[in-house]
């Protein structure tokens, strides 16, 4: 049972109803935005592999028997965007801690960017090295991804289990890297 003073308002209650809205953007509008900017590193990262198995090593690279199709790639990368993108909405909506979860995001979309740059684009030039540095940006993606679970874990379950989504995938993909850089 909860306490209520004179005015007939929870003392618990923090919100203050008459504050005006928590953040400068609707959600909805934070939302079609954290989707805009996965959904295209979704797209850098498929041209960068498109072009590397048309022109270099990787369409031909020994991988690891446990690596999937190359269309459910895809598809996981872009459900891990989609998680983390949704993750993020889902923490920043709750409260103060809103512009940490945003910052990490912007750390997962940068990282989620460069380790194709790295194994695709690099190989020509660094060889092997290539995939070891894209597996270290990869890690310090799970860094960051773990960085949003601890932001998440008080304010949403939801967010926490999106982010987990995300790590689970990104840690996946680690051990292809491995594969990758040790069987080419």
């Amino acid at each position: 049972m909860t306490s209520v003073d004179e005015s007939g308002s929870d003392p618990l209650d923090r919100t203050d109803r008459n504050a005006g809205p928590r953040h400068r953007l609707p959600t909805v509008v934070v939302l079609v935005i954290l989707l805009g900017v996965n959904i295209g590193v979704q797209y850098f990262q498929s041209a960068l592999r498109i072009l590397a198995f048309d022109t270099s090593w990787y369409g031909v690279a020994e991988r690891a028997p446990w690596h999937p199709p190359d269309t459910a790639v895809v598809v996981l990368w872009t459900a891990t965007l989609l998680a983390t993108a949704l993750g993020t909405w889902l923490t920043w909506r709750e409260n103060e801690r809103g512009r940490a979860v945003l910052v990490l995001f912007a750390v997962q979309a940068l990282l989620n960017a460069s380790w194709p740059l790295a194994i695709f684009a690099l190989f020509p030039a660094l060889g092997t090295a290539s995939t070891w540095l894209g597996l270290v940006i990869l890690l310090l993606l799970a860094l960051a991804v773990i960085a949003s679970i601890r932001v998440a874990r008080p304010l949403h379950r939801a967010a926490v289990a999106l982010f987990g989504i995300a790590l689970a995938w990104v840690l996946y993909a680690c051990t292809l890297v491995v594969a990758l850089a040790l069987l080419n």
